[in-house]
């Protein structure tokens, strides 16, 4: 069990690793990342950090595990030092996990091996402490009102998103 952030990733090597990857953006083959070790090519972030375990699980002599994401996403608002956490971008962000996740591709490394991933967080957090990004991870306000739709659409997923969805999707994956 894992909490993956590719937000963090982001802020933390800005310049390195580009928008468009941490966000599950379509990539040209010149932006995706490639593992100088072992040559993998990687469309997102995410994937990079679950084969980054698999890596050092195999190197510890451990196969055949699968990972679970106990948390990912992004957070919908932030300070003057987090211009990257907007509404937009955690939608972006959520919106494409869902599509990623639905896709059962699995990972450059284990293309075979799903990963189950939990969004972080189904409401706002009002209390937290600063940075103001930390009290704003979640899916919904305090009020149950949503701080954005999610936009997931494809062969594998419902026409419309509700709550209900969303709750059921973190259960059956």
């Amino acid at each position: 069990m894992m909490n993956l952030y590719p937000y963090y990733v982001f802020m933390q090597n800005k310049g390195v690793v580009p928008l468009e990857n941490s966000l599950f953006k379509p990539l040209t083959p010149s932006k995706e990342m490639v593992d100088p070790n072992t040559l993998l090519h990687y469309t997102n972030v995410l994937d990079a950090l679950i084969d980054a375990a698999y890596f050092s699980m195999k190197n510890l002599n451990v196969t055949n595990v699968p990972i679970l994401v106990t948390e990912s996403g992004w957070p919908s608002k932030g300070d003057s030092k987090e211009p990257y956490a907007t509404i937009d971008n955690a939608d972006t962000y959520n919106s494409n996990l869902i599509k990623h996740v639905l896709d059962r591709s699995g990972t450059p490394f284990h293309p075979e091996m799903t990963s189950s991933v939990y969004i972080y967080e189904l409401f706002n957090e009002d209390l937290r402490s600063p940075p103001v990004s930390e009290a704003n991870w979640g899916l919904f306000y305090g009020n149950s009102t949503p701080v954005y739709l999610l936009h997931v659409s494809g062969n594998n997923t419902p026409p419309q998103w509700r709550f209900e969805d969303v709750e059921s999707l973190t259960r059956a994956t």
